[in-house]
This record gives structure tokens, C-alpha cells and sequence, in this order.
């Protein structure tokens, strides 16, 4: 794909490439599609409070003590309901699979990074 500009001192031509990439090909796999979907599903469950502790290490279980689990739902709630929930980008990093998921809340939008 090429996209001309007549500013070069701005990088409006690879953004605008990249959002003409994002209506034209699909990017998401199927399998990437149900990583989204269990990604979804664990975030949702801890603004609810609840935690499937078979998806965490010894190491994460320890971390997620019943206040944490409580003090995350809580903080996760008052930033409004889920709007958007979308894969902005994977790959692989020391032998991790990496995958970052744009998060969009009534009150904020953030990144979210998913690390197996």
C-alpha cells in the first residue's frame, strides 16, 4: 500500500496507512479471535470480582490475594463500563507469546499486555 502526503516532516502518511490497513484486512485470526475472547473473559471476570485461578501461575495466585481481587474490581468499576475491547498488536518476546489489547472504559481508555 502507498499513501502520499505533501508533509514529510509529520508521519501522517504511515498513519494513515495503518488505519486504511485496519477497514481493509482482517487481522485477526481465529485463533487469535478466541485468545481475545479468553483475554475478554478474565478482564471481565475481575471487574467482577471473581478470578479462575487454574489461568495463573503459583506465583500470580499468591499475588492475587481476596483484597487485591476486591481492590481491582473496585478501581475497574468506577472507571465506567466496557466500550471496546480490541487486539492491537502480538508477538513473541524471549520466548513469551506478548499480546496488547486496547481497553476502552466509559472514563479511560488504556493498554492492556497479556504475556504467556
Amino acid at each position: 500500500m502507498v499513501v502520499l502526503t505533501n508533509a514529510d516532516t509529520a508521519d501522517s502518511a504511515s498513519t494513515i496507512a495503518d488505519k486504511i490497513e485496519e477497514v481493509l484486512f482482517v487481522t485477526e485470526s481465529p485463533e487469535d479471535s478466541s485468545k481475545s475472547a479468553l483475554a475478554k473473559k478474565i478482564f471481565s471476570d475481575r471487574r467482577q470480582g471473581k478470578i479462575d485461578r487454574t489461568r495463573f501461575s503459583s506465583n500470580g495466585n499468591e499475588y492475587y490475594t481476596a483484597n487485591v481481587v476486591a481492590d481491582t474490581a473496585r478501581a475497574l468499576f468506577l472507571l465506567g463500563l466496557l466500550k471496546s475491547f480490541e487486539l492491537a498488536n502480538s508477538g513473541t518476546r524471549g520466548g513469551m507469546e506478548v499480546r496488547i489489547y486496547k481497553v476502552k472504559l466509559t472514563k479511560k481508555t488504556f493498554d492492556l499486555v497479556v504475556r504467556q
